[in-house]
């Protein structure tokens, strides 16, 4: 599937994100509102390609352990960190080879996944933050992952959509798991997942 992917819809994409940057340039931003468009395009398509190939890998039988989902968000924060210059220093605790022992079904590999990359998205857009912890840890087959940041929190009573919380919170239940968020407005954010582990 990843190699069909690839060589088919990953092409696509790819050529709709490729053209779209060579009109821009093309037009050299004669009108604002054409320029907009393109950027949407552009954006929309990488957005697009990245999404599935998180979905594909989620696939993958040979990346099944907590361990390559820790690897997995720990590549994910460090090339968005860098590559938005934003001077957040993001780190991952309590990744070990313990972890390599511990599979997970693809709705598990899946569901962290997404729950993640969303918490790091809000603190790069919200939180004005400067550091950023990713902290994992098994006891007694009960798995937590704590995300925090030193940043700004907001307060979810005035949010419209909640920025995706109530689908992360709606992601950790599909696997029968909790999610605690700690927000109080200009201090510091915490957000927690807790759940039993899956039998082997």
């Amino acid at each position: 599937m990843s190699e069909d992917f690839h060589d088919g819809t990953g092409d696509k994409l790819a050529q709709i994100s490729l053209f779209s940057k060579f009109v821009r340039d093309q037009l050299k931003s004669e009108t604002v509102e054409i320029d907009e468009a393109l950027g949407w395009i552009s954006e929309a398509s990488d957005n697009l390609k990245k999404e599935t190939k998180d979905f594909l890998w989620a696939l993958d039988a040979e990346v099944n352990s907590l361990y390559d989902v820790g690897m997995r968000l720990k590549e994910h924060g460090h090339a968005f960190f860098k590559r938005s210059e934003t001077g957040i220093n993001f780190e991952v605790i309590g990744l070990n080879d313990s972890l390599k022992s511990i599979m997970l079904p693809m709705d598990w590999k899946r569901n962290l996944l997404f729950i993640f990359k969303e918490a790091m998205s809000n603190s790069f857009k919200y939180s004005k933050c400067t550091k950023i912890s990713l902290d994992f840890s098994v006891r007694d087959n009960k798995l937590s992952v704590n995300y925090s940041d030193n940043g700004q929190s907001f307060d979810l009573n005035y949010s419209k959509e909640g920025y995706g919380l109530k689908n992360m919170k709606r992601r950790a239940e599909k696997i029968n798991g909790e999610l605690v968020i700690n927000l109080e407005p200009g201090k510091s954010t915490s957000i927690i997942f807790k759940g039993i582990l899956p039998p082997p």
